[in-house]
Parts: C-alpha cells; sequence; structure tokens
C-alpha cells in the first residue's frame, strides 16, 4: 500500500469515526457538523469533536509581456481543506484541545502535500481561561492567521499586494503560549526548536506578536517580529527576519487599513521564499531553505465600503522596495468585491496588477500559491494582470 493511499484511508476513518458518534449524540438537531459531546455517568467532564472544512475554486487568468495563463484553480480567499478539531474539559476552568488538518485540491481531489499527512496543522494544547494557552505541534502564525485584518481582501485573491510578497504561514516543532484577552490586548510567543544535534539554536524560529482590538473606539493594532535561523554548517549564515505591523480603522461603513513590513524572506528578488515552511522537507532539514534575498520595504493601503451587511467591494494598493538599492522594486494592487449567499458560501471577483522593476519577479499568489502561475521569464521585469470568479464553501 502506497503512502498516499494508507493517508487518505486514515482521513476517511477519522471522517467515519466523528461522523458516527455524532449520529450516536444526536438529538434532533439539524447541525451539518460531526460534532459530539459526551458526559460519563456522574462526571462533568465533557468531550468534543468537529470534522470542519473548506472548498474554494475559482478561474483565474493572468497575462505578461505576451504571455496568457488560463486556468481552473485553488486558494482564492481560503486554501481549501479538512480538519478534525476537538477538546475534553478537564473542569470548570481547563481544557485539553487538538486540531489536525489537510489542505486539498479541490480541482484534482489530490492532497496539497504528498508527504504530510496534516500539513497545514497537527498540535496539542492545554488551556486556562484565566492564565491562557500552551500549544504544541505544527502551528499556524499569528502573521497568517489575522489576515481579515490587513486589507479589503482579507490579505487573499490576486488582488492583496502584501499577500503576493510571501509569509511566514506555519511551523514546525512549535511551542506556543497564546495570552487570555485583556481590556483588548492579545499577545502570542512562539519557539520552534530547531532539534540539531550539537547545536542550541540551529534551526530554530521565534516569534512574538502582540495586537489591540478597541471597542469604544473600533480601531484594530498589530505588530509581528520573527527570527528564524538556519541549521549550523550551512552554506549560508544569515536569519530570516519580518517585522510586520497593521493598523485598521471600521469608520462604520467599512474599513481603511495600512500595513508595513521590513522582510528578506525572499529569494531572486520575488522567486520564492527563503522559509521552506509550507512546503514538504524532512524533519531533519534547516527551515530556512536557501541563502535570504534582499531586505524590503513593502507598505500596502486600503479601503473597502460594505453596500449591505453581506456584501463588500474594496480596492488594494501597496508598493515593495528593494533594499539592496538595484532597483528590483514592485507595486501593485486590485479591486475586489465579496458577496455572501448565505453565511456558509461566497462569491468572489478581483482584478489586479503588480508592476516588476528590472529583475524582480513577484507573482500573484492568493490565500496559496496557484497550482497554475506564469513563468519567471514572463513575469520578470514585466507587469502582470489578472482577474478571478470565484466560489468558497465553508461546512
Amino acid at each position: 500500500m502506497n503512502k498516499s493511499t494508507s493517508a487518505q484511508r486514515l482521513i476517511f476513518a477519522l471522517i467515519a469515526t466523528a461522523a458516527g458518534e455524532a449520529a450516536l449524540a444526536d438529538t434532533g438537531s439539524a447541525s451539518t457538523a460531526a460534532n459530539t459531546t459526551a458526559t460519563a455517568p456522574g462526571s462533568t467532564d465533557t468531550s468534543s469533536a468537529v470534522v470542519y472544512g473548506v472548498l474554494d475554486v475559482f478561474v483565474g487568468h493572468m497575462s505578461a509581456n505576451g504571455t496568457t495563463l488560463n486556468a481552473l484553480d485553488d486558494n482564492g480567499t481560503l486554501v481549501s481543506r479538512v480538519g478534525f478539531r476537538g477538546l475534553e474539559k478537564l473542569d470548570e476552568e481547563s481544557a485539553v484541545k487538538y486540531d489536525l488538518e489537510t489542505g486539498i485540491n479541490p480541482v484534482t481531489g489530490a492532497q496539497k502535500d504528498a508527504n504530510r499527512l496534516f500539513d497545514r496543522q497537527a498540535w496539542v494544547s492545554y488551556k486556562s481561561n484565566t492564565y491562557g494557552e500552551l500549544r504544541a505541534g505544527r502551528q499556524n502564525t499569528r502573521l497568517f492567521l489575522m489576515g481579515d485584518d490587513v486589507d479589503a481582501s482579507q490579505r487573499s485573491t490576486f488582488a492583496s499586494f502584501i499577500n503576493n510578497t510571501g509569509i511566514l504561514a506555519r511551523v514546525d516543532n512549535d511551542i506556543s503560549y497564546l495570552s487570555p484577552k485583556i481590556a483588548g490586548f492579545y499577545a502570542e510567543i512562539h519557539h520552534a526548536m530547531g532539534g540539531q544535534a550539537g547545536s542550541t539554536n540551529g534551526g530554530s524560529i521565534n516569534q512574538v506578536s502582540l495586537e489591540y482590538r478597541g471597542t469604544a473606539i473600533p480601531i484594530y493594532v498589530f505588530a509581528y517580529d520573527v527570527n528564524a535561523k538556519p541549521f549550523s554548517g550551512e552554506t549560508y549564515t544569515e536569519s530570516v527576519n519580518i517585522q510586520s505591523y497593521t493598523v485598521n480603522y471600521d469608520y462604520g461603513y467599512g474599513k481603511v487599513y495600512f500595513t508595513r513590513e521590513r522582510s528578506n524572506n525572499i529569494t531572486g528578488f520575488g522567486a520564492g521564499q527563503a522559509l521552506s515552511n509550507v512546503g514538504s522537507y524532512p524533519i531533519s532539514s534547516s527551515p530556512v531553505a536557501s541563502n535570504p534575498g534582499p531586505y524590503y520595504i513593502f507598505n500596502q493601503g486600503s479601503v473597502d465600503y460594505r453596500p449591505t451587511s453581506n456584501s463588500s467591494i474594496g480596492v488594494i494598493y501597496g508598493t515593495g522596495t528593494d533594499e539592496s538599492g538595484k532597483g528590483n522594486d514592485v507595486k501593485g494592487g486590485g479591486l475586489v468585491g465579496m458577496y455572501d449567499v448565505t453565511k456558509r458560501t461566497r462569491y468572489y471577483a478581483t482584478y489586479a496588477i503588480l508592476r516588476n522593476s528590472n529583475d524582480a519577479v513577484f507573482k500573484f499568489s492568493g490565500a496559496g500559491a496557484p497550482v497554475h502561475n506564469l513563468p519567471n521569464s514572463a513575469v520578470e521585469g514585466q507587469s502582470i494582470r489578472g482577474f478571478q470568479l470565484g466560489i468558497r464553501f465553508i461546512f
């Protein structure tokens, strides 16, 4: 039996188990989530398990320097996935939680990562309502999770300029502390252990974030810093560093957003990311997969307007400045429209432009890099235009 078949059978078994438990616990509700709550006789302990997921597909068009691409793709606003999350209450104050999540491609039915069963999340935690939460495993970063607050596209689709520059999405071997929310403030601290013999810090990734969400004044402020070190003995020794700052303000009919980021998580002036957190690499490999590129300063502004409670239109514009002085800059942005048919189903449309200068080869991204994209030879120093029409369903 090959590894892919084994992984698929395990996923189906997990779905069937959760669904079966839900059927046993069913009390006649119309809920479609595979959800169960069990209480032992004479005990106040409870446990729950939920199957959840996203299906997101779009028809996309890109063109640059006479090369065009038309494709059915995924990862428009969210990466398609199936996940299993749950908790067991230890008492009224504390609980043990877990989350197992794997990416899927609804266009082909394939797993996102054939080398990982749960490529997106795989962690367990202890949570105290008073003191916060301690997690261990493969985890999403806070920079990734706060995307809804970054711009009119919720930092997704071709239109999000800042998302086309590459972010640190998730990390292996990660131990984190998530604070309770106090007077609108919230913080996270992460340390990913490199696990390299003979080296204390080789391969380690450290993250810290602090944010504030106001209620009396509807403002949101976010600050984030990450330092990722290569393994000792690599031919390259430079660490990857990202500092990101976001602020937005809800003016009543929509939001105004601004983000500034300084990062060297770049290879080849936009050709890829130095960090290999999203890709498939053995546990013994360095998380810094190649020599980081020059530092870039990215600035992005955005505004959206909500005509109704279930729709929005917005505009985004951003610039990226190459600090090496070689002029490999990038700028761009786009227009985005979203319409929520129901709480689960969304239609979206975008139009976007990226303009690369000199040797820059930045491309359109989205919630995740599209399977189909233009070659570097078509976009180097060129302008790229694209649009998307898509649908997203959450279950």
